[in-house]
């Protein structure tokens, strides 16, 4: 994976085929200072790790639910030790299927000698919460997301499949582009923790639509 300046081209690998987005518009400069100020209960990061970790050491409530969606970037083996020392101070952790492998790579690599995009979502959702991961949604297109649970705040401890609202076959002709799925997604899921006394195997159904978006 490379990526040529902050919202520049990026070039993800995932197996043999290369997928590449730019950047539109400038990413902000600067981590958030203050959380308390913004007196929001949901926290939805998307950044690179350094920003992270910056917003994370903020001034903020310690009540507050830190959600972090990786940007692609992050996505990589030459960042997993950085991700690894930020996962236990994050509430819900959030790669697609294609990053969280990516991110492992290395890693899967050398602890079990297999290639990381051929183990299960369930496998790698397992290893980051082996690496300190509380809450971890892996969200995989078509096929839903799969939810691993540590935290009694949101509901029942287990892992458990979500299915997309598209089933695959259906989606071939119903998406036109998942630009921006995982951010509505991951919205939805904080408001459908809200709205379900925070339990988090209730709350991603309501907002499967998200997983395989559908821009009209």
């Amino acid at each position: 994976m490379s990526s040529k300046g902050d919202y520049g081209l990026c070039e993800i690998q995932f197996r043999t085929i290369f997928y590449s987005f730019r950047y539109l518009n400038p990413r902000p400069p600067k981590a958030l200072s203050s959380y308390s100020e913004l007196q929001a209960k949901y926290v939805h990061l998307c950044c690179d790790t350094t920003t992270l970790s910056a917003s994370l050491d903020s001034e903020r409530s310690p009540d507050q639910i830190i959600v972090y969606e990786p940007i692609p970037s992050v996505c990589d083996p030459s960042h997993f030790d950085a991700v690894k020392g930020l996962l236990s101070r994050i509430t819900i952790f959030s790669p697609n299927h294609e990053e969280a492998a990516t991110l492992l790579s290395n890693h899967i690599q050398h602890s079990v000698g297999v290639d990381s995009a051929t183990v299960s979502v369930e496998t790698l959702a397992e290893t980051f919460a082996a690496l300190g991961g509380r809450t971890i949604v892996i969200r995989a297109g078509s096929r839903g997301c799969y939810i691993l649970n540590s935290n009694p705040l949101f509901g029942l401890i287990q892992g458990k499949w979500i299915p997309a609202y598209w089933h695959e076959d259906e989606a071939l002709a119903q998406v036109q582009s998942t630009t921006g799925a995982g951010n509505s997604f991951l919205g939805g899921l904080c408001a459908g923790i809200e709205l379900t006394a925070s339990d988090i195997f209730m709350s991603a159904p309501a907002f499967s639509p998200f997983l395989n978006l559908r821009i009209l």
